[in-house]
Formats: C-alpha cells, structure tokens, sequence
C-alpha cells in the first residue's frame, strides 16, 4: 500500500488529507475501527484511524496534520484474531500532546490481557511515553483518564470468568507503569472502587469535560429497561439516576461539551434528534429537547450522525441519501453539517461539506470543536481507493 498527502484545497474549506491506494483488494473494508478527530490549540489536526484491506486484519494509527507539514502516521498496533490490539480511541489532548489508548490481548490467556496509554508530543518526540495500568483479566478499562503523571481512573466493564459482563465500575487512582506486565505475577491493576454499579451492563459510553476531572457514563443494563447515566469528580459521585432514558430508544450516545454532557438519541420509529443535558453546576438532567427534526421526505440519514458540542452551538452532522428510509453507503449522495445555536436551539448555518460523485462501498465520518470553531473528517471508500477528506478553517 502507498500512502499519497496532497495539500490541494478545494472549493470553500474542503481539504483532500490522504488518499490511500491499495495492490491488491480495497483499501479499507467496513471494519474501519476507532474513527476519531481532534484538534489541539496550536491548530493541529489529530486522526484516529484503521487500514483493513480484503483478507487482512486492520491496523491503526494515528496521525497529525499541520499547515504546511504532514507528519508520520505512529502505529498504535494490529488485530490478529486470537491476541493482537484493540479498540483504539482518543483520550485526551492538552497542548501538543495527545493520549491515545489500545487494549491489547496476548494468546496466553486471559490473564495476558492489558491496556497501553500513548502520550504523543508533537513538539519533542523523544517526549512521547507508553505507560501501563497493569495486567488485567476480567476488567475493561474504557477512556483512561490520568489525574497525575504516574495515575489514572476509567469507567471499566467487569467480566467473569466465563466472560459474561457483572458490572459497571469507576476505578480511581491506579497506578500507569513504564514496562508492560509480561509475566503472570503482575504487576495487576489495583484501584479503589469509587462506582459500582452492582448490575451488568452492554453498553457503556464515557466523557470527560476537557481540564476537569469530572467523568460521567452512560450505561444499559444488560436485561433492563432503561439507560442509566453516572457523574463522578474523581472524588465522589456527584449525580446518578437509573431512568436517563428508556432502553427503546435508537442511536443512543454520549457527548459532552465546555461546561456538561449531552444524551443523544432518536425514538423508534422517528428520524427526530432529540437530547437531555446534564450540568455538574447545577447538578441536574434537563428533559428531553427535540434538536433537530428531520425531513419529511426521508432523505436526511439521520441515524448515521455524528455531533459534537461547545458553550455556543450544537454541530450536528449525517449524510443526505437518495432513496427515502435507505441509509447504505451507496445511497449517500452528500454530507451535510448544521450549527444550532445551544441556547434556542435555532438553526444557524447549513454546510453541504462533500458531494459524492459515485456510489460508495463504504464511508464513515467524525466532527469534534475546538475554540468555538467546528472540524470535520470524512472518509470514503468506492471500491478502488479510499480518502480522507477534511472540512474546515484550517489551511494545509
């Protein structure tokens, strides 16, 4: 595979970041894992992304575009089926470093299993770190979140032995190591619980509001009827209601913003985005706010957003479709991208970001803010190559 950067912009503010080419088969197929975007105060343009061709386990990295510069995408691993790297995600970004995080599984048994935490400068690399939170059997750490140099706290799925989920936890104050744990006698993650959920759970999402140690989740129990949402400051819980949303409802996910955290999701049956939001100052989850209805022909496919929050606007993106109730990637015909001003949630401005010239095998897409400014990414593949595209004020 060759990897081309054109710095070529096109009309408005879309920018081609990368065109990937594959020998043989298809650049990326639909495992396109730990898709995420964010941008740091010095204007730099952070990408999570996966590479799967035919036939071929994906591997991950993580890139850093620049004004006039692209640098080396850093390998974060691969997935080899029995042991190998997973689930990458973006964890935080302070200045000009970025933590990025990937569990990883050794095919010794479960008890091989660990977590590495990245920290990435891009201003001095010989300052970029890998540190350890120890071996782990039947914990799933999701964000890791550090509090000090040397610790750290995560909301965490934990499994039994057989593999069924038991509970959802807040783990504070573990301790990162500098040397991967590869032997059987640890060193082991060792935490104080502050959060238990005392339920199991399927899904569990987590934020952090960015210079704060204020972390809240969204977690479905894993036979019950309802989400349940769980603030903490690391030092207690500040908020925690078992009702944060029926378990009927579609789409459901987590965002957060410069002073709270968002409940997105869709009603069955209803293409309308609706959302809840939670403020640790006031310590209260609002009712439930219609923020987007969609159009009455069904072209708008809504069910594939992507949204991301700050003090001011809501950005709210997803791809117009040229069949009414399809949302296949080869019924994407654009990509739209609304701001809704938070107070009134008034549509402010709509942006047709790309328009796609052919039908597509596959395509995925973030948005993330920064400074009251929206970033956005988008990538496509037609069957011959595939392409990472940017919208925004940056120029490359």
């Amino acid at each position: 595979m060759s990897l081309l950067f054109l710095s070529t912009l096109f009309a408005d503010k879309l920018a081609l970041l990368e065109t990937f080419l594959a020998k043989e088969g298809k650049a990326f197929t639909k495992m396109y894992l730990g898709f995420d975007c964010k941008v740091d105060d010095k204007s730099d343009f952070w990408v999570l992304y996966s590479i799967t061709r035919d036939n071929e386990w994906p591997q991950y990295f993580v890139d850093c575009y620049r004004p006039g510069r692209n640098f080396p995408a850093m390998g974060l691993g691969a997935y080899y089926g029995d042991g190998g790297w997973y689930d990458p995600v973006l964890c935080s970004i302070s200045g000009t470093t970025l933590e990025t995080q990937v569990f990883v599984s050794k095919d010794y048994g479960r008890r091989m299993q660990y977590h590495e935490l990245t920290s990435l400068n891009i201003a001095q690399e010989d300052l970029n770190q890998i540190q350890y939170p120890g071996g782990v059997s039947k914990t799933s750490l999701r964000h890791i979140r550090k509090i000090t140099d040397t610790t750290a706290s995560a909301y965490t799925l934990e499994w039994s032995e057989e593999g069924d989920p038991q509970s959802v936890k807040f783990l504070k104050d573990f301790q990162l190591y500098n040397l991967w744990p590869d032997d059987y006698d640890g060193p082991f993650l060792k935490a104080d619980t502050l959060w238990d959920s005392h339920s199991p759970a399927t899904f569990v999402y987590d934020e952090r509001i960015e210079g704060t140690n204020i972390m809240a989740a969204l977690y479905r129990h894993w036979d019950g009827d309802s989400w349940q949402f769980v603030c903490v400051d690391n030092e207690s819980v500040l908020f925690e209601t078992q009702n944060a949303l029926p378990a009927a409802m579609l789409n459901v996910s987590l965002r957060v913003g410069d002073k709270g955290f968002f409940i997105c999701w869709q009603e069955k049956n209803d293409s309308n985005l609706f959302f809840k939001a939670y403020s640790p100052e006031t310590n209260e989850l609002s009712k439930g706010k219609l923020l987007f209805a969609a159009d009455s022909q069904g072209l708008q496919g809504t069910s594939q957003y992507e949204i991301a929050i700050d003090a001011e606007c809501v950005y709210l993106q997803y791809p117009i479709v040229n069949k009414k109730g399809s949302s296949e990637f080869a019924k994407w015909i654009s990509m739209m991208r609304h701001t809704i001003r938070l107070s009134d949630l008034e549509l402010i401005k709509t942006e047709n970001m790309i328009h796609f010239s052919q039908p597509l095998d596959f395509a995925s897409h973030g948005v993330t803010t920064q400074a009251g400014v929206a970033h956005s990414l988008i990538v496509t593949n037609d069957g011959q190559r595939s392409q990472l595209f940017y919208f925004g004020p940056i120029k490359f």
